[in-house]
């Protein structure tokens, strides 16, 4: 059985609708609201930032979701995101290598590329923390229907005649949630440990964004939030990329 930490948000719940896994999270409300679409699932109310070894027993992969994700709140609450991202993947780790469990992977992002925010600098160190341990990493750029991001954001301004951006010059890697999950599956199956997988997404401007969802709205510019990059990276000068036809492996050091 496939376990998810942090398996209540968007992609966590988009992996549940491909196969059925172990549900671990600290969000009591999403617990019950997800087991009310899916009563098949099992459910697990747990912290990562706790001891996670007793967890852990029976598991024979883990999907490391869990994480805080929104780049102000990680700015304006460092400790919390180091808490969170850093010591909770470690304890991750350790109850997986604990319990003998080999197939494990941990969901990163473009942002740990470079990185100049909190969030990205945490996701960086997950990932050294899980090839390390021979464990692998997926890293995915923006999803497009996830809660809080821009896309959303975008259709609930477009009827008012008004949308907001951060900065017209933006731009961002984007991939469903559907094909974030279940590139993420087909990862956990073909890992032999220490890769980290890169699925082949296209780029895009911001403002393409605006003009293909709300084409006639005004566009007001509000600046970049804090740790916001105009433009994100998938991979650094250091690393080496293969290709695998619809995607990237780089290999850890």
């Amino acid at each position: 059985m496939i376990l998810l930490t942090g398996g209540c948000g968007s992609l966590g719940q988009e992996i549940a609708r491909l196969r059925e896994v172990i549900i671990l999270d600290n969000n009591e409300y999403a617990l019950t609201e997800m087991a009310r679409e899916h009563p098949q699932l099992r459910y697990i109310f747990k912290d990562i930032r706790d001891n996670l070894d007793d967890t852990f027993k029976g598991i024979d992969g883990v999907i490391h979701c869990a994480a805080l994700k929104h780049v102000p709140i990680c700015e304006d609450n460092p400790i919390e995101a180091v808490k969170t991202n850093v010591g909770g993947s470690i304890n991750v780790a350790k109850a997986c290598l604990h319990n003998g469990i080999k197939k494990v992977i941990g969901v990163s992002t473009d942002k740990a590329v470079y990185p100049i925010n909190t969030y990205g600098a945490t996701k960086l160190l997950m990932e050294k923390i899980f090839l390390n341990a021979n464990f692998s990493c997926v890293r995915l750029g923006n999803f497009k229907e996830s809660r809080g991001s821009v896309i959303p954001i975008l259709r609930s301004q477009s009827d008012t005649g008004v949308v907001t951006i951060t900065d017209i010059k933006m731009t961002r890697y984007w991939i469903t949630l559907k094909d974030a999950a279940r590139f993420t599956l087909k990862c956990l199956k073909a890992m032999s440990g220490g890769e980290i997988f890169l699925p082949k997404m296209v780029e895009s401007g911001i403002i393409d964004l605006v003009k293909e969802i709300a084409p006639l709205a005004e566009i007001k510019e509000v600046g970049k939030r804090k740790g916001e990059k105009l433009h994100e990276d998938l991979y650094s000068e250091n690393e080496v990329l293969v290709s695998r036809g619809g995607f990237y492996i780089i290999k850890g050091e």
